[in-house]
């Protein structure tokens, strides 16, 4: 392979293409390991891994994000240079295990995606007539609409 993905125009998943790739991966040149907080549709990850990055540990807390990447990203995973986790990015440090070995790059692309948005059964975009939903992960409980009926102005 010639180069990252990102830099070669080739998504083949249904998530858009990562922001600012090459910015990226001009600042994470030379990491041996990088810890991606904000896997998603595994464009960064995958931009790092053809780039050379020796492994990267990759959190998300969206089933539907993991599958997809995981699914994409099959072979690195196969060959033990990507370690996918399940959860969430404030909990990083325990997840990824950050006080055994560490990170040469860590990337937190925040926010939600345009799959996240373009899937009404997501419920967080206006633009269909699905419930207001919002969650990112089955491990939240209350969906927004809740939220939004049930909490007093004040909080």
């Amino acid at each position: 392979m010639s180069g990252p993905a990102a830099m070669n125009g080739r998504w083949d998943s249904a998530y858009h293409a990562p922001v600012l790739a090459a910015e990226i991966l001009d600042l994470f040149a030379g990491a041996r390991t990088a810890l991606d907080c904000t896997l998603g549709g595994g464009g960064h990850t995958l931009s790092l891994l053809e780039a050379g990055v020796e492994h990267v540990t990759a959190i998300d807390r969206d089933p539907e994000a993991i599958a997809s990447a995981r699914a994409r990203l099959a072979a690195f995973e196969a060959e033990g240079r990507l370690t996918i986790v399940t959860g969430n990015y404030a909990d990083a440090a325990t997840l990824a295990g950050v006080g055994d070995t560490g990170f040469h790059a860590i990337l937190a692309d925040l926010g939600i995606s345009s799959h996240q948005v373009d899937d009404a059964a997501r419920g967080f975009s206006f633009r269909e007539g699905a419930p207001l939903d919002m969650r990112m992960g089955p491990d939240a409980e209350t969906t927004a609409a809740e939220l939004l009926n049930e909490l007093e102005e004040e909080e």
